[in-house]
């Protein structure tokens, strides 16, 4: 009779070095394969932003208008997007505390929508229309537009012939983040936070960035207006309708006139203005926000601004640090994708 076959089992041994086998393949293999698909969403990104730019150019071409890239970030989900938009009509707007600045009316362009790029990618932009906090710079008062973001070691901006501001090299030319959520100038504290009183200041302070075409194709840093170049602009989401049955409904606001309203959510999870000032950036860089923090030691690198920046009441959001701001546009200038134009034609000039 023959004996049965005995099979013989894995020893407790045996699967405990099985086991640390896989855990210390997984170990190797999964942060591997995390920083392949943040390599392949930062391609992406890029290769988005390029694709929108070269869109917005063919469009002003086309059309025969200013069209441009507008930038944005959600704060709540840390997400980065843009928006083609179009010079809307050659009227000028106003702009500013006083409405006594003019501006260019932009919208998003005819059959484009707001493009996400994936988490972990953001979009800075340098415009040399910045000057230190409560300066001026070309005729306009840039209190009303990044104020105070650019770092002036001596405390005062030179000036040139006949009067003229100058930037030189002692004056740090900032990388611009899109300030485009009332509630970074708001007191958090505050219930009614994207509501008056201060929430109609704050929204004064909504700015971001554009990189805008002529309808020759090349990059500008202005809009001309009657013979007058004028560097600030604004975008104006159109208004939605109203009924023209209900005595609640206010008339659509004025397509030409800076006159911000918010959109609230019942929470304040969202508190977005529908109107946003622009001004054109002359070079922009794409930046994998992870490799950023790391590199400059801080979790959320958009929150560090000038210490002469504009005045936030009880802001916890945000950080003033001139140093570790330096360190950061330093990360960007070596690290970002930065993408500029050429000065006739507007094609892309991308350098790593």
């Amino acid at each position: 009779m023959m004996r049965a076959a005995i099979r013989r089992a894995f020893t407790l041994f045996e699967l405990l070095v099985v086991i640390s086998i896989i855990i210390l393949l997984a170990a190797i293999i999964v942060p591997a394969f995390g920083r392949i698909i943040e390599s392949a969403n930062y391609t992406g990104s890029v290769n988005t932003v390029t694709g929108a730019l070269g869109q917005a150019r063919a469009l002003a071409i086309q059309n025969g208008r200013n069209t441009g890239v507008a930038f944005f970030f959600n704060l709540d989900t840390e997400v980065a997007s843009l928006q083609v938009v179009e010079l809307h009509g050659q009227q000028s707007g106003t702009i500013g505390y006083n409405g006594s600045t003019p501006a260019m009316v932009f919208r998003p362009a005819t059959g484009t929508v707001p493009i996400e790029l994936p988490k972990g990618t953001v979009v800075y932009g340098m415009s040399f229309a910045v000057a230190p906090y409560g300066e001026r710079y070309d005729g306009t008062n840039i209190g009303e537009w990044y104020a105070g973001e650019m770092i002036d070691p001596d405390g005062s901006l030179d000036v040139g012939a006949g009067g003229t501001p100058m930037i030189t090299d002692d004056e740090i030319v900032p990388w611009l983040f899109p300030r485009n959520d009332p509630r970074v100038f708001i007191d958090p504290d505050f219930d009614d936070a994207c509501e008056a009183p201060n929430g109609a200041a704050a929204l004064q302070h909504c700015v971001t960035f554009m990189v805008q075409f002529d309808p020759s194709g090349a990059i500008v840093t202005c809009t001309e207006s009657g013979g007058e170049c004028l560097i600030d602009a604004y975008l104006e989401y159109p208004d939605d309708p109203i009924d023209p049955n209900s005595a609640d409904d206010e008339p659509l606001d004025d397509q030409f006139l800076f006159d911000p309203e918010v959109a609230v959510d019942e929470n304040l999870k969202s508190c977005f203005p529908n109107e946003v000032i622009l001004r054109s950036a002359s070079m922009i860089a794409v930046v994998q926000t992870a490799r950023l923090a790391e590199g400059v030691g801080v979790r959320r690198p958009w929150t560090v601004w000038s210490e002469d920046g504009v005045p936030i009441a009880n802001n916890q959001r945000t950080v003033r640090d001139n140093e570790k701001l330096e360190d950061i546009w330093d990360w960007i200038d070596l690290n970002g994708e930065l993408l500029s134009f050429d000065r006739y034609t507007g094609d892309v000039i991308r350098r790593r």
